[in-house]
């Protein structure tokens, strides 16, 4: 965890997704605890057509190479690591896949540790803790 779903339009180039989706990873290794070994994203490509983001919202006076950036983690960080996130996902992406971070939305979901299993049916952050070994 976390899960981070990234949705781009098409005017944004393979090589920038994947530079973006780097950026988006060290942000969230630098500003709310993510291990190098905790990457689970998902970077889907619409027509900049199919990406509907009001270009005036909130005085940005976004362009056309939308990002829309969905990340779920578990509930706790305070809103100062969310606000420090934000801040290192907009100057990562700038410097590292020429997005300009006024195109740049993030939303974030927070769950608990029973919303998560990581496969073979199993709800392994529960187990940690019932274990007493906290969070893998």
């Amino acid at each position: 965890m976390p899960l981070t779903r990234i949705d781009v339009t098409d005017a944004i180039s393979p090589d920038r997704r994947s530079a973006l989706a780097d950026a988006l990873h060290q942000a969230a290794m630098e500003t709310i605890g993510i291990t190098a070994d905790n990457r689970h994203q998902v970077v889907s490509v619409h027509r900049a057509g199919d990406v509907i983001a009001d270009k005036r919202f909130m005085d940005l006076d976004r362009g056309p190479e939308q990002v829309f950036v969905q990340i779920t983690l578990r509930r706790g960080r305070s809103p100062q690591a969310k606000r420090d996130l934000y801040a290192r996902i907009a100057e990562l992406a700038a410097a590292n896949a020429g997005i300009d971070p006024r195109n740049i939305l993030v939303s974030l979901v927070e769950t608990d540790s029973a919303d998560w299993s990581f496969g073979a049916g199993r709800a392994q952050l529960l187990d940690a803790a019932a274990a007493g070994r906290g969070t893998p």
